[in-house]
């Protein structure tokens, strides 16, 4: 369960940080 739930938020992290440098690139 643990680990569901870290490989969840880890992802959702990666999509926040990619987003911001597709912004700051932009």
């Amino acid at each position: 369960m643990e680990k569901k739930r870290f490989a969840r938020k880890f992802s959702e992290d990666q999509r926040v940080s990619f987003v911001k440098e597709v912004l700051e690139s932009g």
